[in-house]
């Protein structure tokens, strides 16, 4: 308790002078070594003090003598009108010192606290803090308040308020009051009358006005916000010139040209240039970072959407998805790099890493799997699932590719269907059908082919019989068929083992070399029903033997009927014979 005497001393009696701080002791006098030499002060001043080392006493001046210095002289130090007053309690370790301003109670000063007496319940520190407020109750001010700082909390209304920083609630001199809101900083807050807002860091939330529930936690977040409430901005320029409601920005620069509503940005540079773009999800560095205009967007992912400008409804989620979208609408990328130069196509869905990397305009496509439709470029409602599946596709329209590497190199093809893995690789023309891992079609630039399953099948089997169009309407150049026995006649039928068959049943047919020989020599050229692959293998249409062996049969019955004329004319020569020899 001396030392804190001692602190009050200082500050209350002029011309004090003091030799050094040291450890042990707040301050330490000037020393005097006697009583002589202390009495030898030329012209001392009434409240000097000084301490004398012969006797280990402290003096002071009191205007004629210097006098002994005791703890009961200095009880009580007050100004001339005796209203503002410095009182240290003389009970037995009271351990109080009490404080009055112009007549009233003010502070008490304890052991580990500052009590500060007011009806209100306001606290201000600092020149000017709180200085439209009386503290009282009686008055229409505001209570609970606490301000610490130069100027800070300048209203003369509201409630619950905190206010700590340089010129934090500084011009809260509107008649209205707000309540419930904390500035911490230089000028948070500083022209605030809106209720119930929360401002940390430098000038954050310093233009806010009528703005209610908007928190700020950062240097200059929500630094324009005027009316806008229920925003929320953490990170240094978060929401910087914002003015609209209910959006959330987490990070530096998040949403820092803000002006519209609904929209949520957490990472560095989030959603950075966004104006009037409404109800967009923007979650990593820089995604959605250009986006302006855009709405109903979500980003998740470094530089996800980062490009996005005017796009729409657009969702991407992984690192650099949709990072060059400029004005494409309803797109769904997902994956590292998915749809990773789309500009402006649109409807398009690409799941996996580098699925659709490289689509710019086309629309209408569907991507599953890592690298899948990775090449293409302008191609349109393409459906693409598996590991690089269409792989190569760049201008290809209404293609189905399902399966690892399916219809990998096909480019430019259209309608073509490419079911299991490896199936229609080498497939680059149109309207080709490929079911089955490694289903490939007879010729590669060929159109229209259908295989099912690869060269390791040894059954197939339906339930029902195939049907086979056959409408007069499909036809043209119609004509009899000019072969049949001529043809049959020169067919060796033979059973043989296939090489590939586990069972080892034997099988009938043909050998197709045998085959190419026949028809060059009866002129049965062009018919289409032997087929020679892209690798020189051959392939038969049995079925197409049919109206052969018909054909044949008839000019076979054709004969009968002509040799059972005969029969018959030898007969009746004999009956004529045997009857005119009788």
């Amino acid at each position: 308790m001396k030392k804190i005497i001692y602190l009050l001393l200082i500050f209350a009696i002029p011309d004090l002078a003091f030799s050094q701080i040291s450890s042990d002791q707040l301050l330490r006098l000037n020393n005097i070594d006697s009583l002589v030499h202390l009495n030898a002060i030329a012209s001392p001043q009434a409240g000097q003090l000084a301490f004398v080392v012969s006797d280990s006493t402290t003096y002071h001046y009191d205007g004629e003598l210097w006098v002994t210095f005791t703890t009961d002289t200095l009880s009580l130090i007050m100004d001339e009108d005796e209203d503002t007053w410095v009182r240290v309690d003389n009970g037995s370790d009271n351990d109080v010192i009490d404080f009055a301003i112009q007549g009233t109670h003010h502070f008490r000063l304890t052991r580990r606290r500052l009590d500060v007496f007011n009806s209100g319940h306001s606290v201000f520190i600092g020149e000017e803090a709180g200085a439209q407020n009386t503290g009282n109750l009686s008055t229409n001010t505001g209570v609970r308040n606490v301000a610490v700082g130069y100027q800070a909390w300048g209203s003369v209304a509201g409630n619950d308020n905190v206010a700590i920083g340089y010129r934090s609630m500084m011009n809260n001199s509107n008649s209205s009051p707000f309540h419930g809101s904390v500035a911490v900083g230089s000028q948070t807050l500083q022209y605030n009358r809106g209720g119930e807002n929360t401002a940390v860091g430098a000038t954050s939330l310093r233009l806010n006005t009528t703005g209610i529930d908007n928190t700020g936690c950062g240097s200059s977040t929500l630094y324009n916000n005027k009316i806008g409430s229920n925003n929320s901005a953490f990170g240094s320029a978060a929401l910087f010139l914002n003015t609209g409601d209910d959006n959330s920005a987490f990070g530096k620069d998040a949403l820092y040209n803000n002006i519209a509503s609904g929209n949520s940005a957490f990472g560095l540079s989030a959603l950075k240039a966004n104006t009037t773009g409404s109800d967009n999800s923007a979650f990593g560095k820089e995604a959605l970072n250009n986006n302006s205009l855009g709405s109903s967007n979500s980003a998740f992912g470094v530089r996800a959407m980062t490009g996005n400008t005017t796009g729409n409804q657009n969702s991407a989620y992984g690192s650099q998805a949709l990072s060059s979208n400029g004005q494409g609408n309803n797109n769904s990328a997902f994956g590292n790099q998915s749809l990773l130069y789309n500009t402006t196509g649109y409807n398009n869905s690409a799941f996996g890493s580098l699925s659709m990397v490289n689509n710019l305009t086309g629309y209408g496509n569907s991507s599953f799997g890592h690298n899948s439709l990775s090449d293409n470029l302008y191609g349109d409602n393409n459906c693409s699932f598996g590991h690089s599946s269409s792989l190569e596709i760049f201008n290809g329209e209404n293609n189905c590719a399902f399966g690892y590497l399916a219809l990998r190199q096909n480019q430019n093809g259209h309608r073509n269907c490419a079911f299991g893995a490896l199936a229609l690789t080498s497939a680059k023309g149109d309207n080709n059908i490929g079911i089955g891992s490694e289903a490939q079609v007879a010729n590669a630039m060929g159109n229209n082919q259908v295989r099912i399953g690869n060269a390791g099948i040894t059954h197939a089997a339906i339930q029902v019989d195939w049907s086979i169009s056959s409408d007069l309407h499909c036809k043209e150049n119609v004509r009899d068929l000019p072969y049949g026995l001529n043809l049959i006649s020169k067919l060796r039928p033979v059973d043989y083992l296939r090489k590939n068959s586990p069972k080892k049943g034997r099988e009938v047919g043909f050998i197709a070399q045998e085959l190419v020989k026949v028809l060059e020599e009866v002129g049965f050229d062009n018919q289409g029903f032997l087929t020679q692959t892209d690798q020189g293998h051959y392939e038969v249409r049995y079925n197409d033997f049919i109206p052969i062996a018909i054909k044949g049969i008839q000019e076979q019955q054709q004969q009968i009927e002509e040799l059972k004329a005969n029969y018959k004319r030898l007969l009746e020569r004999l009956d004529d014979l045997e009857q005119s020899k009788n």
